[in-house]
This record gives structure tokens, sequence and C-alpha cells, in this order.
């Protein structure tokens, strides 16, 4: 007789890499008792113990182990040969998971519908006897296959698909997958002029200030082609801010943004007059979390105008201005309030 320990699933198989198969052996009433057991696991040698029990090790590594064992009694009968299968897998299945549509570089998705394509392989085990999936805090699904498609739809943000693969010997692997959609526009909530120079508020000079506030998931790498989309430090940049005779602030810093800036403000009034535009060839432009700030400093070239008119500025964005997503970020946006250098 034989028993095996830890005992095996329903479906024969051990989890664990080291099973012992326990042999007892029993003579026929009256007869003379048992001398000896012999067995030998798959290939290996024979091993002979003259006792009516023996335990067996296992540990062949995962597969299919085979426990050849037979019984003499004291009179020299032998039993018949046996044979005792143990099946070991200690291996966990891999599972794969693929997005369509395929999100861009940041991990966006601009659709509302995605699909998560599920994928489990089990090469050296027992195989793969299904997989569990839920999309963030909904009913959990079990399909009794190697493959399965999530559909996740909802509103826009961040899901999270949790999933896990079982194999027949019950070796679970658990993972998650997370889709960020985003299928709205970014819009620009507030554009502002504040006096911060030793000049009074009717003209530009340093230390003006203009604010741009964007959604948080602004790619700023698409106002400035040197700063880095998924940081989320303050990143800036140092140029020259100039207002043009019509009355539009740009900001241009070749060494950091070559390839484009942020777009213009149209600051309504004339700012700057005469024949020479007026500039400030040390300014700055800071990035910090969706709020773009672009500071008046240095030497000011050209002739500074002098306005009483309380305005509402203008912005109009560079083309390709988008969020991380690629929503583009089109036509112009009006302060909400009035304000002046």
């Amino acid at each position: 007789m034989t028993s095996v320990s830890p005992a095996p699933n329903g479906a024969g198989f051990n989890r664990a890499g080291t099973v012992t198969v326990n042999l007892v052996a029993v003579d026929n009433t009256g007869g003379s008792g048992v001398a000896s057991i012999t067995y030998h696991v798959d290939s290996l040698t024979p091993v002979t113990v003259n006792a009516a029990t023996a335990a067996v090790t296992v540990s062949g590594g995962d597969g299919t182990h085979t426990v050849f064992y037979s019984a003499t009694d004291v009179a020299g009968n032998p039993s018949d040969s046996h044979t005792q299968t143990v099946k070991i897998d200690t291996t966990y299945p891999v599972v794969g998971a693929s997005i369509s549509p395929t999100p861009n570089s940041l991990g966006y998705n601009r659709t509302s519908s995605v699909t998560v394509n599920l994928s489990a392989t089990d090469v050296r085990g027992s195989g793969v006897a299904s997989i569990s999936y839920k999309v963030d805090n909904g009913t959990p699904s079990t399909v009794n296959a190697a493959t399965a498609a999530v559909n996740v739809s909802g509103a826009d943000g961040t899901h999270t698909v949790s999933y896990s693969a079982t194999d027949v010997a019950g070796n679970v692997t658990s993972q998650s997958q997370t889709i960020n959609i985003d299928t709205m526009a970014p819009t620009v909530s507030s554009v502002t002029m504040a006096n911060g120079g030793p000049q009074n508020s009717k003209e530009a000079d340093a230390g003006d200030t203009l604010t741009i506030v964007f959604p948080p998931d602004m790619d700023p790498r698409t106002l400035c082609s040197g700063w880095d989309s998924s940081s989320a430090s303050a990143q800036s940049a140092r140029g020259t801010a100039s207002i043009g005779l019509d009355h539009k602030l740009t900001f241009a810093s070749p060494a950091t943004c070559s390839a484009w800036s942020f777009g213009s403000v149209d600051l309504v009034s004339a700012y700057a007059t005469g024949q020479t535009p007026l500039s400030f060839d040390l300014s700055t432009m800071t990035w910090t979390s969706g709020t773009l700030v672009i500071t008046l400093q240095g030497n000011r070239s050209g002739t500074a105008g002098s306005t009483s008119n309380k305005v509402n500025p203008v912005y109009t964005p560079v083309s390709g201005a988008a969020d991380k997503a690629g929503n583009p970020l089109s036509g112009s946006f009006t302060g909400g309030m009035t304000s002046r250098f």
C-alpha cells in the first residue's frame, strides 16, 4: 500500500519540490511476515530496506516521476512489482498582457474603450488551467483557458486590470496592468499678468510675470522641446522674452526650446512703442505641474510703452501643443481677469 505526502491535488499534482511516498507491506494471515521492501525512483539504483515500511523521497525536479516497489516475505515469496506515479510542478505560469489599441509612448490611450489581451503559458509545468481578472473594483471573472480579452471602458482617468493565471497544479501568478484613458482636449484655466518690477504697473519691466495655468496632464515637451514629458520636477529655460509691435509677448530659448516655444500672448495694449520691439534677454520660462511662468529679466532693449488700460490677455498656443495623451490644445484663451504690467 502507498500514500503520498503532501497529498496531490485533484489533478494528481504536487506543488512541493520534495514528495514522500510511504510504502507499507503486509503478509497474509499465518504467513511468515514481511522481510523487506525494495524500491527505486525512475532509473535510480534500487534500495532495499529490511522492514515492512519505507519512506521514499522523490525530489527529481518538476515533471512526472515513477516509484517502483515490491516486498518479500521471510519465506522468500516476492510480491508483484507495483508503481506509484508522482507529478511535481513548482513552476509558476507566465502571464503576458498587450493593450489594443497600443498606448502612446507616455502610456496614454485616446479612446474610451481599450482591450487588454491576456495570455498565459506554463511550458515546463502542468499547463494553464484558468485566467481570472477584474477591472478596478469590479466583479472578478474567470475563464478556463490560457487567453482572455478584457475590455476596459469608462470615464477618463486611470484604470487597473488585476489578473492572475493558475496552472493545473494550483500555482498562481498575479499581476496588474494600468490603463490611462484621456479623450478630453486640454484647456487653459487662467492667463494673468502681474507687476513684479520696480517700475509702475503701466509698463513692462524686469520682474514682471506672465502666468498660464494648464491642466496637470499637459505635456510640457510640446511647449518646449528640451523639457521632459515624464518629469514631475520643475523645469526651466532661459532666453529672451519679447513684446512685438503687434503687442504679442513671445519667448525664445534656442539652447533649451530649440524646436518651439509656448506660443504667444496678446497683451492687447501698447507695451512696446515706436519701431523697435521690447525685449528682455535674461528672462526665464518655468514649468511646474501644469503652471507656466515667464519672468521678464535682464537688459531691456527697445522702447517700453505705457498704458492705463486694464486688459484681458489672450493666449494662443504653439501648433502641436497637446496633453500627454496627444489631445491637441487649440484655439485661443482669454484671461478671466484684467491685469497689467
